[in-house]
């Protein structure tokens, strides 16, 4: 059987942290699956009439935000992947960015040099 000699066990120590901390990262930034990064990929491209309609209500022609939205359930499943992608989408869904390309520019911006 193998008996290891002097100094050989602390590189093996040494390389199974490595391992053991290579894993760990693999899984806290897991690949998006391919039907949120579709989702995701279209939310950037869309225009703003597109992005209020994800957002907000139409209600006898006057628009306001709505609670619990497509894009916001949309961040909301990718925290599991992605952490700050997931709140930049929360960020653009967000009640205070509701249809102002303004604020929502940036946003998409930021997401886009995310993925």
């Amino acid at each position: 059987m193998l008996k290891p000699g002097e100094g050989v066990q602390a590189p093996i120590l040494n390389r199974a942290i490595s391992l053991a901390k290579n894993e760990q990262e693999s899984i806290s930034n897991s690949t998006i699956p391919i039907y949120m990064k579709f989702d995701v990929e279209s939310l950037i491209s869309c225009g703003s009439e597109y992005l209020k309609k994800r957002t907000g209500i139409s209600e006898y022609g006057k628009w306001s935000w709505k609670d619990g939205n497509e894009v916001l359930n949309l961040g909301n499943a990718i925290r599991d992947f992605n952490e700050d992608l997931a709140n930049e989408i929360c960020n653009l869904a967000s009640k205070e960015n509701f249809n102002d390309v303004s604020k929502q520019y940036p946003i998409i911006e930021n997401i886009k040099k995310i993925i």
